[in-house]
């Protein structure tokens, strides 16, 4: 058997830089990493064009592709962008809204309603702060730019309102008083920098270690796809990415936590990523299915709820078989 030559595209990860400089190795494959300015540009260019063999690639816009049908990619359970999002809703510094309920009956900005992190937001809105989809104003739009197109076919439930600004960025919308909030992943932090916007939430970190008691997840944002053809061209490939991306995660973890030196210009790093490691099971950040079945789901089930599927999914439906029963719960 001939050495397989995959391209990856995928952000500059700590957990996926062992396998990126080849410490880490698939037998029979080598690998030519890209690495672009932001994860979203990955997204873009492998939606339209698919240029890479494999890549980093939105939940939300994977699992809306797979419901309509669209089998261009396959995914493994590789998930390289985890993060709490109740830090990712911004209101202006002088806004008298301090929770997350304040949210209901106001006018609120999303770049996408697809985009991942939103779709979270919305979720947990509704799941533990009793605000519906039809109790907020929504309005898209660019954050820091004019205008910016949905990837996905939307449809809304009944009772949701979503508008589209074309006219100037949300930021400009938030600062002028004709938002109140903005809930993005992404935000210009020369403003909170300024003092001129800042989180909803003063205290986000412990409405987030909260969430993670209660429930157990900690939102998964994107996950790992592998271009069909070349899925189908080498089944055995699916398995030995997701072996070799968990063995570059448990290396970052490794140096991470060391004691024995500073890898990382932290004082205290190691320590304190030790307890943050124990408080989350050992393995914050976990690949597989099963250890991930309750936060797929989950998705799955805001997901449906606001109308980016067209059908619902189950979460063994969006990947390799072969890549399932690499992990057992």
């Amino acid at each position: 058997m001939g050495v397989v030559e995959v391209s990856v595209a995928i952000d500059d990860y700590e957990h996926v830089r062992a396998l990126a400089d080849g410490d880490v190795r698939v037998p029979g494959a080598t690998f030519t990493f890209h690495r672009l300015p932001t994860p979203s540009e990955i997204f873009h260019r492998q939606f339209r064009f698919g240029e890479w063999d494999v890549s980093e690639m939105s939940l939300a816009l994977y699992c809306g592709m797979r419901s309509a049908g669209d089998e261009r990619f396959v995914a493994i359970p590789v998930f390289p962008l985890r993060r709490f999002r109740h830090s990712c809703v911004f209101v202006a510094a002088s806004s008298p809204l301090r929770r997350l309920e304040d949210l209901a009956g106001r006018r609120v900005g999303v770049p996408e309603w697809g985009q991942t992190a939103g779709v979270w937001v919305r979720g947990i809105l509704e799941d533990d702060h009793g605000v519906g989809l039809g109790d907020v104003e929504w309005v898209q739009g660019g954050v820091a730019e004019v205008g910016r197109p949905e990837h996905l076919h939307l449809a809304l439930p009944p009772g949701v309102r979503l508008g589209r600004v074309a006219d100037a960025p949300l930021i400009d919308k938030l600062l002028a008083g004709e938002l109140d909030a903005i809930v993005s992943a992404l935000f210009p932090q020369e403003l909170l920098a300024s003092g001129r916007c800042r989180p909803l939430l003063a205290d986000w970190r412990a409405a987030e270690l909260d969430y993670y008691d209660r429930t157990g997840i900690v939102p998964i944002m994107h996950l790992v796809v592998v271009r069909r053809e070349v899925h189908e061209a080498h089944r055995w490939l699916a398995k030995e990415l997701v072996k070799a991306f968990d063995a570059a995660k448990a290396r970052a973890l490794e140096r991470l936590c060391s004691a024995q030196a500073s890898l990382y210009p932290v004082p205290h790093l190691a320590e304190v990523a030790s307890e943050l490691v124990g408080r989350f099971g050992g393995d914050p950040w976990p690949y597989g299915l099963e250890a991930n079945r309750h936060a797929l789901a989950t998705f799955l089930r805001y997901a449906a709820a606001q109308g980016l599927l067209e059908r619902e999914l189950g979460p063994e439906e969006l990947f390799a078989p072969s890549s399932i029963d690499v992990f057992h719960a």
